[in-house]
Parts: structure tokens; C-alpha cells; sequence
């Protein structure tokens, strides 16, 4: 924290004036701790981003790849991330086709064995990664909790915490029939997967701009990845007016229909 640029004025708490501890050198298994590829998609979030930025960096992860693929902002986000390229392993801002073109962007610059991404406008816990090592250990994706949270003012509300299903089947999809859909519980921004999985089922398809998480999902599912569930938060969704969650919710659902 102290070689981080300060937090905005008033600013405290998580991910501001705390950070967690950093991890033990190796893991309980007695081998290094695997590396983790963070990708962050973001285009005119200038009012969030510095908060996921920190909620990364501060993690105390000794192994980490992360990378941020700005749209070409004008909204003062580049500067925000200008401050912090120090610490990424990559970084451009510049034109895209959207969030799945960035992400998969992203993930092609990475050398992470671990991958996940986290939007620009939500944060991980502290502790997240190396819950999300320990996780996938002996596992191909992994998945955690999340905690959903609307803006109200200058502070949030939480509005659910969700879990996965423990134990419980997670294919939702009559040809991967093991249960039916509710039993699948996807919360994007606590999922992370071995990087063959990646490999195996391909990038995201851009041509979703919605549902492409859950859309890829499945089809890593396919692959017959095994599956870690933990009821643990790892990340905090946030809902504000803006959010595509919010904003354009008739999207998502044609998207889902197609």
C-alpha cells in the first residue's frame, strides 16, 4: 500500500486504507503458489476503476498477471490507470468491438496458469486469490461467491449474497443433463479455471455482448472441466445506473433467447 499513489480524499477501508496480508510463500502442499491472470475490461468507469485496480494489486498474491484493456476512454479512466501501470503486466487503451473483444484481448497477452477477469466496476475481497489457488488445487474451474450491491448516494446497499449450490449439480443445459437450470448459480466475477480449459473451449464468442460469461460457461463444461464450489464472497457486483445489469436488461434477456 505504501508504494500504491494515495486514495482519493475520504476515501477509506477496503480496498483504501487496508490491504490483506500477503500470502504464504508457498502453499499448504509446499509448492510455489500457481500464477493468476487477472484480465479487467473497462471503458468511461473513471469513477470505479481505481477502486477494482487497488482491490487487485492489494490482494497480497505473490504470483500475479494482471492486465487492463481499456476501450479508448475520454472519461479521465486512462490517467486513473496511468497512475497504476506500474504494477499491471499490460495495459492499452484503445478501440475495440466490446467487452468480450477486450477480455479475450486480455487473455491473450496472459501467461497465467489460473484466469478469470473482473469488470471495471466490481472488486474482489481480500483473500480472493488465494482462495481461488487453494480452490484449484485439485479442480479445472472454480467457482465462489458474490455479494450484490446497489448505489445509494454516496454509499452502497447490499442487495443479495449469493452462493453456488454446494454439492449440487452445476450443468443446466438439457445436453449436459445433470439437473435442472436453477441448480446452475453463476456468478461471474468469482469465477476462475485452469488454463487448458481456456484453451479447450475457446475464447469467448463476441458475438455476445451480455450473456458471453455464462454462454462460455457451458461450453467449458463441456469439456468435462471439474468443478470447485465454495460458498465463501469473493467479489463484490455492483449495481448502479449505468451497469449493463441495469441499464439494459431487455438485452440480456434477448441474448439469452438466442
Amino acid at each position: 500500500m505504501r508504494q500504491l499513489p494515495d486514495p482519493p480524499a475520504g476515501r477509506t477501508g477496503w480496498p483504501w486504507t487496508v490491504e490483506e496480508d500477503p500470502a504464504l510463500p508457498k502453499t499448504d502442499q509446499g509448492s510455489g503458489w500457481p500464477r493468476i491472470t487477472v484480465v479487467t475490461p473497462s471503458f468511461n468507469q473513471a469513477d470505479f476503476i481505481e477502486e477494482t485496480l487497488r482491490s487487485v494489486l492489494l490482494q497480497g498474491y505473490p504470483n500475479l498477471d494482471y492486465i487492463v484493456i481499456d476501450g479508448g476512454s475520454t472519461d479521465g479512466s486512462v490517467e486513473v490507470i496511468e497512475k497504476y501501470s506500474p504494477w499491471l503486466s499490460y495495459w492499452c487503451s484503445e478501440g475495440d468491438r466490446g467487452q468480450s473483444h477486450a477480455i479475450n484481448m486480455g487473455f491473450e497477452r496472459s501467461d497465467g496458469d489460473l484466469l478469470g477477469w473482473i469488470n471495471s466496476d466490481d472488486i474482489f475481497y481480500p483473500g480472493a486469490l488465494q482462495a481461488v489457488a487453494e480452490g484449484l488445487s485439485d479442480a479445472d474451474l472454480f467457482l465462489g461467491g458474490m455479494v450484490k450491491v446497489r448505489m445509494e448516494g454516496d454509499g452502497h446497499v447490499e442487495e443479495k449474497r449469493s452462493t453456488p449450490f454446494k454439492g449440487q449439480p452445476i450443468h443446466h443445459i438439457r445436453i449436459l443433463k445433470r439437473g435442472p437450470r436453477h441448480d446452475f448459480h453463476f456468478y461471474q466475477p468469482s469465477l476462475f479455471w485452469k488454463r487448458w480449459v481456456w484453451e479447450k473451449a475457446g475464447p469467448l464468442d463476441e458475438r455476445y455482448h451480455y450473456v458471453m460469461d455464462v454462454e462460455w460457461c457451458n461450453r467449458a463444461l463441456a469439456q468435462r472441466a471439474s468443478v470447485s464450489l465454495s460458498d465463501r464472497p469473493l467479489a463484490r457486483f455492483l449495481l448502479h445506473d449505468d451497469s449493463k445489469s441495469v441499464a439494459l436488461e431487455e438485452r440480456f434477456s434477448a441474448e439469452w433467447f438466442r
